[in-house]
Order: C-alpha cells, then structure tokens, then sequence
C-alpha cells in the first residue's frame, strides 16, 4: 500500500468564488423582537446562491440564530481537475420543519484551503463569515451537521468514520478582507483530521435510519467497521451503522446512517505531501427575516 499522504492545495477559485466582486448576497438583519429567545422556533432552510443554509435556532446560552451551509463548500468544476479535494459525505439529522430529502446524502467534493481563503469566501460572496465554535458545535449537536471522511484500511480490513476539520472562529469575524489574529480560528471538532492517506480514501452514500431502530449495529464517529471491499470495485454496504452526532433539543427523526461504499475517483493526482493549516469550511450568515 502507498505512503503517500494527501496534499490539499488552496484555489481562489473554490466553490465558483470570485473574490474580486462585491457581496451577491442582501442580508436583511433581524431586528430585536425576531432575534429574541423563541420556544417555538423551528429550524428551515433558504437558498443563496445554490447553496443551502438552514436555520438554527438560539439558545439561553447567549447563542443567537444563525443560518450555516448545510454541507461545507466544494470545489467548483474548475477546481476539480487541479485541486485534489477529498470525497466527503455530509450528513444532517432532519428535526421539525426539515424536509425528508435531508435523510440521504450523496459524497461530494470538499474544498480544503487555508483559513484565510475560507473567510475571504464566506464574507465576498455570501456576506457572512466563518462560524464561531460555539456556533459550529451548536448545529453539531442540534442537528447533526458533520463531514464525515471515510477511510478503508487493507491491513486491518475495517472502515474508519472520522470528521473532517472545519474552520471556526472563537468570536465573530465579520471583516470582510482581514481575519484578525485576535479571531482566534482554529479547527473543529478537536478530534477532527484535515488530512488523511488519499490511497486509503472511500466515497460513500449515506442512507437515513429512523430513530425507530436497525438491525445494524451503530457505531459512533471515530470509530471503525470491519469489513473489505478486496477486488470489489462495486459499492459495499457497510456492516455497521454511523450513529449521527446529534445529542442536544428534540429527539432527530434519524438516528444514524446506513453506508455503501466504493473507491474515490481515480483521475485524482495522489499527492506527495500534507500542507498543514488547512481544512474544510461552512458558511455562517446573521439571522434574517
């Protein structure tokens, strides 16, 4: 098997960016009777730009609504050919007021950059910013918002599910050129990996389980699953279940994620070496109306 480590190399032009124009994006500021604490809030979704965000709601913590992306950005068609982004299956667990179609994800291509292209990207074209920890471990916990990077290991014969890091910051940044150092970015969750052996990489469909129960026994994330996919090129339906991450508000309509996975894209350049600082990144916008 291969040494090689994934190497992730930053584009301006990531996700169909042009830092260059001014914001696309109208955010239209809640005002004080909106942003205050809501029992009744439920979370839903809007679309900027073909990307789409959902709502989560505020907290007696002092966490005001937000909006996130519900999948990290991707590489746009462009960046496809040059930039080696890792296949990624974002998973949500759909609570009251989000539709069914969120039970299933499909891999997508992740953009990995440096923290300092990933605000420029969330202020330029979205006139938002990166989420702030307590932002990005809210919409973790409430809603199960997670890149999950699935690596298959021939030596063990097991899949391991991890987190890709995203950045965050630990205050809001709104500075639409600069992040000040006093931001504090840095990479969540804490177990998170930004880089793993790209000859090891999976890319896999993830299909809801209902809270009602599987016959699939659940494991959690950064865990493994043992099984091989030897000299199947077909996808392999995992043995194990990914339990979602949710733990916090209403119980999720969908408990975990049953996976079927395969090999990434072989076009993809195998990398030399690991960039450091370098991770994938969500969206945040201010509550709006």
């Amino acid at each position: 098997m291969s040494t090689r480590w994934v190497m992730f190399v930053t584009a301006l032009a990531i996700g169909g960016c042009d830092l260059k124009s001014s914001s696309k994006v109208e955010v239209v500021k809640a005002d004080a009777s909106t942003a205050s604490l809501d029992a009744a809030c439920t979370p839903r979704l809007a679309e900027k730009i073909g990307v789409t965000f959902v709502h989560v709601c505020p907290t007696g913590e002092g966490v005001a609504p937000f909006w996130i992306s519900t999948i990290p950005m991707g590489c746009s068609a462009g960046a496809h050919e040059t930039v080696p982004c890792p296949p990624v299956t974002a998973v949500v667990q759909p609570t009251n007021g989000l539709p069914d179609d969120f039970r299933s994800a499909q891999p997508k291509q992740a953009a990995v950059v440096e923290v300092y292209t990933a605000h420029k990207i969330c202020t330029m074209r979205f006139a938002g910013r990166l989420p702030t920890r307590a932002e990005r471990s809210r919409a973790r916990s409430m809603l199960g918002l997670a890149s999950v990077v699935v690596t298959e290991s021939a030596a063990t014969r097991a899949f391991h599910f991890r987190e890709l890091a995203e950045w965050v910051t630990e205050k809001a940044c709104d500075q639409p050129t600069d992040l000040a150092p006093d931001c504090g970015a840095g990479p969540f969750p804490a177990t998170s990996i930004s880089a793993v052996r790209w000859d090891m990489l999976a890319r896999c469909e993830a299909k809801a389980i209902a809270s009602t129960g599987s016959a699939l026994p659940f494991v959690d994330l950064g865990a493994e699953c043992a099984a091989s996919r030897g000299a199947d090129t077909t996808l392999l339906r995992l043995p194990c279940a990914l339990r979602g991450p949710a733990h916090e508000g209403p119980r999720p309509a969908v408990a975990g994620f049953e996976l079927s996975c395969g090999a990434p894209d072989a076009s993809f350049v195998h990398p030399d070496k690991v960039l450091p600082d370098l991770a994938a990144f969500r969206c945040v916008l201010p509550d709006w109306l």
